[in-house]
């Protein structure tokens, strides 16, 4: 299949106008940047060459495919993955005014690409739009909507990865201090995530029947609309700083925070963010948040020589390879002498 992309201006805007199938098309690149515009033609030709560019010949409107992913969304992923969905698909839609999912073109794409990027997203942040509408996408080729993915092939912004921040020992006492005057929710809060390394949404749903206080252990398991991030249980030791706090007051069953709150109406069935920040402002350690403190956690025992391998059992990453950000915190390895 042969196809000849020629790039021409009107008004200042780049188009394309090329041949496929025995038909004419022309399409508005809807940038005024020749570099973007160049992208797009070269995107489109590698398409050709590995003949999976295809112009399909039905089309479906927009927000009926919009309707039916997030019906299923909702029995499917996690309330917070559908909500930065929406934010993602309300950006797209505010910039593209899209009737039909085969409008969304590479082209498109790209200009959306550099509207966000103009508009002073970061980086990173554009690369969260890309890979959930990615994400989404997916879901129009496996319900044969479209032969191909349009967010395929779309480069994201090469990002610095800079190691995680976290907490020294004498930080972490100094917190811990403040928060224990602040009550004892907030004290196990900060409790939970440094010497556990509990996620947020994990801390909020903690139960008393994660404790086992003979073993020493917590093992987390799913409840009701609670789910664990990679939908496994695991088990991690109980530490002692934890499990002297708990143990006065060990209960069978239940929350351990507000237990009596079975309806809510915020993404966390219990939000301590207000007296979180009077906390770490009162530290004088404005930049932690509780995603800082599960950095603790991994930070301080890969310094201390527990293996990664551990470490990522212990955080509940489906991925081991994202532990790898802690490894400059171990100690040098002998065997480099080896050589």
């Amino acid at each position: 299949m042969g196809m000849h992309i020629q790039l021409f201006k009107r008004n200042k805007t780049f188009w394309i106008r090329y041949s496929l199938n025995g038909k004419q098309y022309r399409e508005s690149l809807k940038t005024q940047d020749s570099a973007v515009a160049r992208r797009v033609v070269v995107q489109l030709e590698k398409q050709v060459v590995l003949g999976v560019h295809q112009v399909p010949n039905e089309k479906y409107p927009f927000d009926q495919f919009w309707e039916r992913y997030f019906k299923y969304a909702e029995t499917h992923k996690r309330p917070k993955t559908i909500q930065i969905d929406r934010w993602a698909i309300k950006e797209l839609c505010n910039h593209q005014n899209v009737q039909c999912l085969q409008d969304l073109s590479t082209a498109r794409i790209e200009s959306f690409k550099e509207h966000l990027k103009r508009s002073g997203s970061s980086p990173n942040s554009v690369n969260i739009h890309l890979r959930h509408l990615s994400s989404i996408f997916g879901m129009v080729v496996k319900w044969g909507l479209l032969a191909k993915n349009p967010f395929s092939g779309i480069a994201k912004f090469k990002t610095e990865k800079k190691p995680p921040r976290f907490l020294t020992k004498e930080q972490i006492e100094i917190l811990l201090e403040i928060a224990k005057k602040q009550g004892r929710d907030l004290y196990l809060v900060f409790l939970l995530g440094i010497f556990s390394g509990l996620r947020k949404n994990e801390i909020v749903n903690t139960r008393w029947e994660w404790f086992n206080f003979e073993r020493r252990t917590i093992t987390l398991t799913p409840l009701g609309d609670f789910h664990l991030k990679t939908y496994e249980c695991r088990t991690l030791p109980l530490h002692s700083r934890i499990e002297e706090a708990l143990l006065p007051e060990h209960q069978n069953e239940g929350y351990i925070f507000q237990p009596d709150k079975t309806e809510h109406h915020w993404q966390y069935r219990y939000e301590f963010k207000t007296a979180f920040n009077t906390v770490c402002r009162k530290a004088e350690l404005n930049w932690v948040t509780p995603h800082v403190l599960r950095h603790t956690f991994a930070s301080q025992l890969a310094s201390a020589g527990v293996s990664l391998y551990k470490i990522s059992q212990w955080l509940g990453r489906s991925n081991f390879s994202t532990t790898q950000i802690y490894a400059h915190l171990q100690a040098g390895d002998a065997e480099i002498e080896k050589i």
